[in-house]
């Protein structure tokens, strides 16, 4: 249920994984961490994460990914943000987690980090709107009719999650 993969060098292994295999359509895997051992310049892959984001769009089994934040730039962060609004299973995207080798002294460009931050919390924010959207869908009981004008409004932040919910109820 869960795959952690820790790379010399993460080129095309994401591409390969969604090309040659059926990552799309897999409802088996949960959990997907990639780590990557020495970060520099020469293994970001944004192609990688453009992949990813494909697969995302269709994936319906994915419920935590965790990323190593050297793996990408905001260009890979930006695809992964645009596929969210397509995918309601994944509760947990994480984007900016540090890599286990990494120089203390290394210092991020100041408007790369304010980017950064700011493409993770509009992910954090699909996350959270997919955990509604999967527990109102699970609720058995009645939702009280004072909930409705709320709940439609944070549904409507992904208008796949809200024409879901209004179709099953």
């Amino acid at each position: 249920k869960g795959l952690q993969l820790t790379l010399l060098s993460f080129n095309d292994i994401v591409k390969r994984a969604s090309t040659s295999s059926n990552l799309a359509a897999n409802t088996t895997l949960k959990e997907l961490e990639l780590n990557i051992i020495q970060p520099d310049a020469s293994k970001v892959d944004d192609e990688g994460m453009a992949e990813l984001a494909k697969v995302l769009r269709c994936n319906r089994g994915l419920e935590t990914i965790d990323i190593c934040m050297q793996m990408m730039t905001n260009v890979g962060r930006r695809s992964l943000l645009d596929s969210l609004r397509d995918n309601l299973t994944l509760r947990i995207l994480k984007t900016t987690r540090r890599p286990f080798l990494i120089d203390p002294q290394e210092r991020e460009d100041t408007s790369v980090r304010k980017d950064r931050m700011m493409l993770q919390s509009e992910i954090d924010k699909h996350m959270e709107w997919n955990k509604l959207y999967q527990r109102v869908m699970k609720n058995k009981r009645r939702i009280p009719v004072s909930a409705y004008p709320k709940l439609i409004s944070k549904l409507g932040n992904k208008p796949l999650a809200l024409y879901m919910y209004l179709k099953r109820h």
